[in-house]
């Protein structure tokens, strides 16, 4: 009697990692909404302060103003208050027609935009239209 060896056949184990993806969180800067800064300082170009004898029309102009989206401009024969202001848009003049001879006008400028208002340095202007 010959002895033949029994072979058994012992499995190996093997373990094999399980890669998980652990999602790495960025920052998301935060947003601050800076709001822009008022129009910048400007001044006025014509018609001159205290001028007399002007044509009708009269055409008012002013230097352009830094960071404005608009213009509005005022004009009356009274007060030093402006009250009745009218946008021009990005323009940096306006005609005005229907002014009465012989008569004396203040007139004021300011730039806009969303942070506020800045009114021409120079101040009411006055005029007087021709006789």
């Amino acid at each position: 009697v010959t002895n033949t060896p029994t072979v058994t056949n012992t499995p190996t184990v093997t373990n094999t990692p399980t890669v998980t993806n652990t999602p790495t969180r960025t920052r998301v800067p935060t947003r601050t909404n800076t709001p822009v800064p008022r129009p910048a300082s400007f001044y006025k170009r014509g018609p001159f302060n205290r001028s007399f004898n002007r044509t009708m029309p009269v055409t008012l102009s002013w230097q352009p103003s830094a960071r404005a989206t608009r213009y509005e401009y005022c004009i009356a024969t009274t007060g030093p208050a402006c009250t009745n202001w009218k946008s021009v848009g990005l323009n940096r003049s306006v005609v005005v027609y229907g002014l009465k001879r012989n008569t004396t006008y203040v007139w004021q400028v300011r730039a806009r935009n969303a942070s506020g208002v800045t009114i021409a340095a120079d101040g009411r202007w006055s005029f007087t239209t021709m006789r």
